[in-house]
């Protein structure tokens, strides 16, 4: 931690990149509460933190694939709300945790394969 040190990041700043270094356990612990309601699903993750080249600014992009989504985007909105209210109530991962979540279909999925570079399964994790 003495990089840490020398940056002069606030005790938040510090806290946020701690958590952002545990992506690959949120990530899990998301998987397993995204199961129990999407049994289809598959859980992606991509971008800063595939490449390993994220900072204190970047967040988790995670891509969930299932054909049981709500068509209505307003309800995919409170599906993402349900998630990431079940990390912290369940498992203590904060509200504020930078985590962006993507809802797509299976159809849908493959306009997201052109437009990302590396994207690593949860379960292989």
């Amino acid at each position: 931690m003495k990089l840490l040190d020398n940056l002069k990041l606030s005790k938040f700043d510090i806290e946020r990149l701690k958590l952002l270094r545990m992506w690959r356990q949120v990530c899990k612990k998301l998987h397993t509460i995204v199961k129990e309601s999407l049994p289809d699903a598959e859980v992606y993750v991509f971008g800063s933190v595939t490449r390993k080249t994220y900072t204190i600014l970047s967040d988790v992009d995670v891509l969930i694939v299932s054909n049981y989504l709500p068509n209505n985007h307003d309800e995919r909105i409170k599906l993402k709300s349900r998630i990431r209210w079940l990390l912290w109530e369940r498992e203590n991962i904060p509200w504020w945790y930078p985590l962006d979540i993507h809802l797509v279909t299976k159809e849908e999925f493959n306009n997201y394969l052109k437009h990302v570079d590396k994207l690593l399964k949860v379960e292989d994790l």
